[in-house]
This record gives structure tokens, sequence and C-alpha cells, in this order.
């Protein structure tokens, strides 16, 4: 696997038609993690990390498995305190 930084755009006809497909990781940089915070009205966004795999399972049609963390500062709707979240999905 190989450590990559954040991609905005795959091109498909790059992934292996046969074989494991491509498989990336890495996390966003503190701009975009400020851009995401701003977007969402998050108090801040601290750590977005990604490990996806892309395989070509037929013709025109690709299989996009992985998982994503996130940890996040976000204001109570309550108190407005600061609450710290994280969680992790997969995708």
């Amino acid at each position: 696997m190989t450590q990559e930084t954040f991609v905005e755009f795959i091109d498909p006809l790059t992934i292996p038609q046969h074989g494991k497909g491509i498989s990336l990781q890495g996390q966003l940089d503190s701009s975009l993690c400020e851009e995401m915070a701003t977007r969402f009205d998050f108090i801040s966004v601290n750590h977005v990390g990604y490990q996806v795999n892309i395989k070509m399972i037929s013709k025109d049609c690709w299989a996009l498995s992985g998982t994503i963390e996130v940890r996040l500062v976000q204001s109570c709707i309550a108190s407005h305190q600061p609450i710290k979240e994280a969680f992790k999905a997969d995708i």
C-alpha cells in the first residue's frame, strides 16, 4: 500500500483491469481540515484520515471500500461547550 496525499480526482483508466486494484491512504492537511470546520460549522477538525481500495470489477464498473477516521471538536447545542468527537466509518 502506498502513502498518498489527498487526491481530488482519480482517473479510473489508471486502475489496473486485473488484480487487486489500487490502495490509497493518507490524511487531509491542516488547511483542508480548516475548510471542513468552516463548511460544517465545527470548532475544529483535527484529523481526517482515509484508507481506500479501488478495484475494477467489470467493464466501466469499480468497487470502492475502505475506512475514514475523523477527530473534531463541535459545540454542544444546549450548553455551547466544546465537545471532542472521534469516529471511524467503513465505506
